[in-house]
């Protein structure tokens, strides 16, 4: 589950108006392998301008443990912080971050995190 905290922290988002809890990725397997670990039989969904897949959990349990435990908003790329994660499942926490919002450059032998929360960037840099 840390796995998929991080990949929600990375690509997820929680619709305000709604019971419903959406990851988006470009990587159809990614999502599959979610759908799987959560045991949710909702399809799929692709925007077919950009090729991003979607997969929306309408569940007002995990829309509230999101905001209520580890303090999700909607909107909340710019507000995020680094969510309370034991320390034996932190590099699962990362694993899906940086499924989410990383990336490997060949050339300089560089990985790449991305966040728009300032906050959440420096805890995640000290952890």
């Amino acid at each position: 589950m840390a796995y998929i905290l991080g990949f929600f922290t990375a690509a997820g988002v929680i619709v305000k108006e709604l019971q419903t809890v959406s990851f988006s990725q470009k990587e159809k397997t990614i999502l599959e392998e979610i759908k799987k670990e959560l045991g949710s039989n909702q399809p799929l969904y692709v925007n077919k301008n950009t090729g991003v897949y979607m997969l929306n959990l309408h569940s007002k349990i995990m829309k509230e443990d999101l905001m209520e435990i580890h303090g999700f908003t909607p909107n909340k790329s710019h507000s995020v912080v680094f969510p309370k994660v034991p320390e034996r499942y932190l590099h699962h926490f990362v694993r899906g971050y940086f499924d989410g919002d990383g990336s490997i450059y060949a050339r300089g032998f560089m990985v790449c995190f991305v966040g728009g929360s300032y906050r959440f960037m420096l805890a995640f840099a000290l952890c």
